[in-house]
């Protein structure tokens, strides 16, 4: 074996990338809501999994960190700071991925981080229905005009990106394409 004269080495170097990458704590601005509730209502989850995954890509091209977040983590998240903070991590903008259906939780949870000036970008088709009560709930209607500036059915025919501020700084975009997305996170 050619390398065992330099395997001390490779080992030292080794050691030492091994403690720098295990040292401080992992900060990324994104979180991308993974879809199950799409996906369990049958609304849409093939195209909203897609969504997650094709925006996912896009922003680990530009370098572009992200995670992805299910329900229950944002159901507990907390708000602080513009941020929503939860295990540890801080994100500073919240993606729902062509989510036509939610859990009530989320939504309430996005509305309440765009209030306090976080961003929350809807890629797609927004909420129409939830697991409080299905579609037609006015309740979530409402959230989601709070946040985005639009209910469902007029983002559906949106083709620009629409960005809705509050007083707070909160913005609540609206994007169809991944490229958008990103460029509203920015």
């Amino acid at each position: 074996m050619p390398y065992w004269a330099h395997i001390r080495e490779f080992f030292r170097c080794t050691q030492r990338l091994s403690y720098l990458l295990s040292q401080g704590y992992h900060r990324c601005d994104v979180a991308i809501l993974y879809p199950v509730a799409a996906v369990e209502a049958g609304m849409g989850g093939d195209e909203a999994v897609q969504a997650a995954f094709n925006l996912g890509n896009h922003l680990f091209h530009q370098g572009i960190d992200f995670d992805f977040i299910d329900f229950e983590s944002l159901a507990r998240a907390k708000v602080q700071q513009k941020e929503l903070q939860v295990s540890g991590e801080a994100y500073r903008v919240l993606v729902l991925p062509a989510m036509r259906a939610v859990r009530h939780s989320t939504i309430q949870k996005a509305a309440e981080f765009c209030r306090a000036g976080g961003m929350v970008v809807g890629l797609g088709p927004l909420p129409e229905a939830s697991d409080r009560v299905g579609r037609g709930d006015a309740e979530l209607d409402a959230l989601v005009k709070e946040t985005f500036g639009v209910a469902a059915k007029e983002a559906a025919a949106l083709r620009e990106v629409r960005v809705r501020r509050n007083a707070a700084g909160g913005h609540g975009v609206v994007a169809q394409k991944p490229e958008q997305g990103e460029a509203a996170i920015g």
